[in-house]
């Protein structure tokens, strides 16, 4: 008997492994079933908007979410959906159509294959999960916009019912016998893309390699290592072992509890050493 992919779906979101149907889900494994790349991943998240989306008109189609300098967002609207150029077995209905940017007449007019990932496939839509509180779809009606993608025909509303939206691989598929008959037919759909940094684009990936600008709030941070000149102004609170080689500038209280090393003498307004002895030179300032 051949397995079933309804189980193996089943245990696989229970992040359960799956071997076979002679088991039951409580005998299968935990582990861990998903296979992401760093560029899956939004590093970016805390980023995007939970309240008062900016755009939501046709005037704004293109348009770009900026917080804090950084691009996170891009707003679509009524972008013109492309058909796959196959249909169902046995249905007189296109159900599947896809979100494409650029796209040509010919893609428009003929279809498109669906076994094949095209370049101007476009991924990676926001989902109403990241502002549930909103609720609104991504349109100039809604009060307060949200994003729950709005899909139109011939600029008419169609019923959210009657479709599902992929939102990460920006895939529409109609609901049984609810697509349309017509490969030309003219639909469109608003939504806001994520066009933030991922693991893999982040200039700080892994967090490690160098760091150049200034630095504001707390840090916890396990083997840092420290060439060159360091300003640090305010409290400081140091638990550990402390090596470093360079210029430190120190305005105002230093805390240590452990050991320090250091070669070159100390200049500073006030440094208070728990435990510790020095064999250099100190200059008190």
């Amino acid at each position: 008997m051949a397995f079933s992919k309804e189980t193996k779906s089943n245990r696989l979101l229970q992040s359960r492994r799956f071997t076979q149907d002679a088991l039951g889900d409580s005998q299968e494994a935990f582990t861990r079933v998903l296979d992401l790349n760093a560029s899956e991943i939004y590093s970016q998240q805390n980023l995007i908007p939970t309240s008062s989306l900016p755009y939501s008109g046709s005037s704004q189609n293109g348009a770009i979410v900026t917080v804090n300098g950084e691009p996170v967002l891009k707003y679509w609207y009524r972008q013109r959906l492309t058909p796959s150029d196959t249909r169902n077995p046995g249905e007189t209905s296109y159900n599947t159509w896809f979100f494409l940017a650029p796209t040509s007449s010919t893609q428009l007019t003929n279809g498109v294959n669906p076994g094949v990932l095209l370049d101007t496939q476009q991924t990676d839509f926001i989902s109403p999960k990241y502002a549930p509180s909103l609720g609104g779809d991504t349109e100039e009606t809604a009060v307060p916009p949200g994003y729950r993608v709005k899909l139109t025909r011939n600029g008419n509303l169609v019923d959210s019912a009657t479709y599902t939206f992929d939102y990460k691989t920006g895939v529409l598929e109609f609901n049984e016998q609810s697509g349309y008959t017509s490969i030309t037919t003219d639909i469109r759909l608003s939504a806001y893309q994520y066009i933030g940094r991922t693991l893999a684009s982040d200039p700080v990936s892994g967090y490690s390699g160098s760091f150049s600008g200034s630095f504001q709030g707390d840090a916890t941070l396990n083997n840092l290592e420290l060439t060159g000149s360091f300003n640090h102004s305010g409290s400081y609170n140091h638990t550990g072992s402390y090596n470093h080689i360079g210029d430190t500038t120190q305005t105002g209280s230093y805390n240590l509890t452990g050991s320090i090393d250091v070669v070159g003498p100390i200049v500073s307004n006030g440094i208070n050493v728990v435990d510790n002895a020095i064999a250099m030179a100190i200059a008190l300032g």
